[in-house]
């Protein structure tokens, strides 16, 4: 895997776990020349779980042995995903879910974990749907294991928020936000960048909604917070300046977006030079300059 090989590395995987499957469930009935049918396998495992529930070192021994299932899974996964083939990887994270709910001892946790990705993974594909159900999957977990005010949870209703963003429900993407927005503050003081983030979330949703007044608020606060962590220069300010001159533009404000613009587009360029950047976000902050300065006649 790590020398990129990712076919051999997924075949490799692959008789990895067929190995760990065909060991945890010592069927007399199964036989290598058999075809592997990993769902078969799991519910023979699953009625071994029941039929051993009192028997605690073999029950200990199961949730080991399923953890390394799990563990498999995930880079059978991981390969998937680099090999883009998102469909299966979801598919494979299914497994992974199915089997931390499965083990004797289920590790809240991992099910959480393992859900989100499954999120992320629908959302990748623009399944909003699926995307919502396994996020609100990993939230519910998150609520009984951790309570509402932790990192994590604010993490998942970002990730919620973003889902209802992109489907239209702008109502309950503001809502999810700001949530997330006051538990990062509390955990993480008011000038965190990942609170920025945050935060910039909520300005792009209020130039979305019409807000203007309210958004070039937020994205000030970005910017100061942005200002105040990597300092005057970063790309991540010259993004939240050129952001806040496209707001400008929206308001007919053509010499503060020229001034936004300006300073953004010096800092792309001071950027590149350091380490080049993607000349096509040059060509487009200068695009943006250009025609914010010809409407200043």
């Amino acid at each position: 895997y790590k020398s990129r090989d990712l076919d051999g590395a997924l075949d490799m995987y692959e008789q990895s776990l067929q190995c760990q499957m065909r060991r945890l469930c010592a069927r007399k009935d199964d036989t290598e020349s058999e075809e592997f049918d990993f769902l078969s396998h799991l519910q023979h495992v699953v009625k071994k779980v029941d039929r051993l529930s009192n028997e605690k070192e073999e029950m200990d021994q199961i949730t080991f042995a399923l953890g390394n299932v799990a563990s498999t899974l995930r880079n059978i996964g991981l390969v998937k995903q680099d090999q883009s083939n998102l469909e299966e990887a979801l598919e494979v994270y299914g497994y992974i879910l199915t089997v931390r709910k499965a083990m004797p001892t289920v590790d809240q946790a991992a099910v959480a974990l393992t859900a989100e990705t499954i999120g992320m993974l629908h959302f990748k594909q623009g399944n909003h749907s699926g995307a919502l159900s396994a996020f609100g999957e990993a939230l519910n977990v998150k609520e009984m294991t951790q309570g509402t005010q932790t990192l994590d949870y604010a993490r998942t209703l970002n990730n919620l928020a973003n889902v209802h963003f992109s489907s239209g429900n702008l109502d309950q993407a503001m809502e999810l936000y700001q949530r997330a927005l006051a538990i990062k503050k509390n955990q993480l003081g008011e000038d965190h960048d990942e609170v920025a983030n945050t935060q910039n979330n909520v300005a792009h949703l209020l130039f979305t909604l019409g807000r203007d007044e309210e958004c070039l608020e937020a994205y000030n606060e970005v910017l100061r917070m942005r200002q105040n962590k990597f300092g005057p220069d970063h790309l991540a300010v010259g993004a939240t300046l050129s952001n806040i001159g496209d707001l400008h533009v929206k308001m007919e404000n053509p010499h503060e977006a020229v001034v936004a613009f300006k300073d953004s587009v010096r800092i792309r360029k001071m950027q590149q030079q350091k380490n080049p950047a993607d000349i096509a976000d040059i060509a487009r902050a200068l695009e943006s300059l250009a025609s914010a300065s010809g409407k200043m006649g």
